[in-house]
């Protein structure tokens, strides 16, 4: 058994929060049913409890959960038990909700105004460490919430409730969003949302894709003591590996800059929707001079190959569980041709346990190098990641750090653009490569 969450402490690395859906934290939480199948290979429903500390596989503390996925369209479902509930996990873990205010947007819950506001907040209290306050993007929008006036004002309706209705208790401690999807945007937001006070911030929206700006609304945050008292910085919905290795070193800096730790982190979904949506396993990462790279397989469906129950799950890279499992584990015997048809539930969480610890592997191979000083990592990873890291450390030691922004600007803004990210199809070769070539 990996403890991952020793592997990458919080003290020194931003923390990947998995956002986990509600299907994958309900089915290892429930007891077995008489029609399941049975778990293979002599494993548990408690081995895939990732918050399990005596599971055979792995362990991970962290993850996200959105509340618009788990309370459902009205706000008002309650949950069936959950692997992160507190009463089901460790007390050193952390979970983060999200608010839902991406699925208000694309029309998934009922807006009902206050009722909505205290069935979110309520939520929020009852099962997070750390939430999102509830915002509404302005980056879609919704029939309800059509300019992005609309999007702000509630948000600023939604921030007076919290702040007036929450507990004020030491968990959750709640993150205010700020969003822009143009800088003139981003601009009018923060002014508009800064006085609220949360325990922390939550970067969304198109303009903070480019690190320059989001280092750009740190140094200004800075200057206007807007880190004093607060604890957490959250950047919403990152899958590249590069920008990870960048929130570490603006955690460290920003830290040591204010007097006081403030801790990062970033989320994706991408282990589950890669499971789930595409039939996609990681199959490893690979990390050089040109880029960051997971490398992807898609699954074939069982095609009754007289060899086939003795085919070994494909990864480049092993982890706990395909150490375990064949491939006839995850595509089961049938005689129908459609692409789907030989998998069942639980392939889908098996498969999205594997992509998982994939990912947390590849986290912790590129930090492994990123660590090394300049002369070392030299021609290990792409060169603007070590000049973005210099770069980081001026910025913030720096009396006029708007120039070093604008000096590495290039840099900076290829952490976003340059390479592929974590949902990235890398590999195309078929099945047959993948196991005998």
């Amino acid at each position: 058994m990996i403890d991952y969450t020793k592997l990458l402490p919080s003290n020194k690395y931003s923390i990947y929060f998995p956002a986990m859906p509600p299907g994958f934290a309900e089915f290892w939480a429930r007891s077995e049913k008489s029609n399941d199948r049975q778990i293979p290979a002599e494993l548990c429903r408690d081995d895939f409890n990732i918050f399990n500390v005596v599971s055979t596989l792995f362990v991970y503390m962290r993850a996200l959960m959105s509340a618009g996925l788990a309370l459902g369209k009205s706000s008002s479902r309650i949950p069936p038990a959950m692997i992160t509930d507190r009463s089901n996990r460790p007390s050193n873990s952390i979970i983060m909700w999200d608010s839902g205010g991406f699925q208000l947007i694309r029309d998934k819950i009922i807006w009902l105004g206050d009722k909505t506001r205290q069935r979110i907040l309520d939520a929020l209290e009852y099962y997070a460490d750390i939430a999102i306050c509830l915002d509404i993007p302005p980056f879609g929008k919704s029939i309800r919430f059509t300019t992005f006036g609309e999007c702000l004002e509630t948000t600023v309706e939604n921030l007076r409730y919290f702040q007036m209705h929450r507990k004020y208790v030491v968990r959750p401690i709640f993150l205010n969003v700020l969003h822009g999807e143009t800088v003139e945007e981003s601009q009018i937001w923060y002014d508009t949302v800064k006085h609220f006070l949360m325990e922390g911030w939550a970067f969304s929206g198109k303009v903070y894709e480019n690190i320059d700006e989001m280092l750009r609304r740190i140094i200004s945050m800075r200057d206007e003591y807007m880190f004093d008292n607060k604890q957490w910085v959250h950047v919403l919905g990152t899958s590249r590996l590069s920008v990870a290795l960048t929130l570490s070193s603006i955690q460290q800096a920003l830290s040591k800059n204010v007097g006081h730790f403030v801790q990062f982190s970033y989320d994706s979904s991408s282990p589950f929707t890669m499971a789930y949506g595409s039939h996609m396993a990681y199959l490893g990462y690979a990390i050089d001079k040109s880029g960051l790279v997971m490398k992807q397989h898609r699954f074939p469906d069982y095609d009754n190959s007289p060899n086939w129950q003795q085919l070994a799950f494909p990864s480049l890279i092993q982890t706990a569980l395909s150490n375990r499992l064949m491939l006839s584990d995850i595509c089961l015997p049938t005689k129908s041709v459609f692409a789907n048809s030989s998998w069942d539930t639980l392939s889908y969480h098996l498969l999205a346990h594997h992509n998982l610890e994939m990912v947390l592997n590849a986290i912790i191979g590129a930090h492994r190098i990123y660590d090394l000083d300049a002369n070392n990592a030299d021609g290990k990873i792409p060169d603007f990641l070590i000049r973005s890291k210099i770069g980081i450390e001026e910025v913030f030691t720096s009396e006029c750090p708007m120039t070093i922004i604008d000096r590495y600007q290039e840099d900076f803004r290829r952490l976003f653009t340059v390479g592929r990210s974590m949902i990235a199809s890398d590999i195309t070769h078929d099945y047959d490569g993948a196991n005998r070539g």
